[in-house]
Formats: structure tokens, C-alpha cells, sequence
């Protein structure tokens, strides 16, 4: 398993362990029978939650792509809002801020 599928997946369960209603998001086109999967478009975070926000999840270490980067600016431009985290726990704290009204969009870059 990828580092990045483990740190998703310990940022779903933990999420959901919370009470957060969280859902993985496929982006790009994929080849299937008869033509294309058209998903997302490239750039959308690697998650939302439902009614909060979206969230970017990267390795430490790990920089944001120039289609992620667009992507977050139009859409904290319009008001979403929208991290990139390294954690475990800069999720929960991130998404439990949100509920709580105290933080709009956070892009950490350590």
C-alpha cells in the first residue's frame, strides 16, 4: 500500500470516527467498457466533507501540483473552503475548526 492510500485511509476512519460524513473524490477520465469514466476535474482535493470543506492530503514533504493549486484558488475565491494536510491529526483539528466557525481555508506547506 502507497504511504499516501495509509494516510488517507487513517484520515477517513478517524473523520468518521468524529462523526464527519466523508467522501473520496476520483479525478481524471478512466478507460471502461464502451469509452470513459469522466470524474473530476484535475486539481479537486482528494476529499470532501460533506458540508465543511474539501481536503488535500500530501505526504510531509510532498508540494501541491499547478492543477491543485488553480483548483484551490477559484474555489476559496468562491467562498469553499479548503486545506491541505500532513496528518492524522491536522485533519481532525482542521475539519473540527471548520464545524466550530473558526477557520475558513488552511494551506500548510511543512
Amino acid at each position: 500500500m502507497k504511504p499516501e492510500t495509509k494516510l488517507s485511509r487513517a484520515i477517513d476512519k478517524a473523520l468518521k470516527k468524529c462523526g464527519f460524513m466523508v467522501e473520496r473524490v476520483q479525478t481524471g477520465e478512466h478507460r471502461v467498457r464502451g469509452g470513459y469514466l469522466r470524474c473530476a476535474s484535475n486539481g479537486t482535493p482528494d476529499r470532501v466533507v460533506v458540508g465543511l470543506g474539501w481536503i488535500e492530503i500530501k505526504r510531509p514533504g510532498e508540494e501541491l501540483s499547478e492543477a491543485q493549486e488553480s483548483w484551490h484558488r477559484r474555489a476559496i475565491a468562491r467562498g469553499a473552503r479548503v486545506a491541505v494536510v500532513r496528518s492524522v491529526q491536522e485533519a481532525v483539528e482542521t475539519v473540527v475548526e471548520w464545524r466550530a466557525g473558526l477557520t475558513e481555508s488552511r494551506k500548510t506547506t511543512s
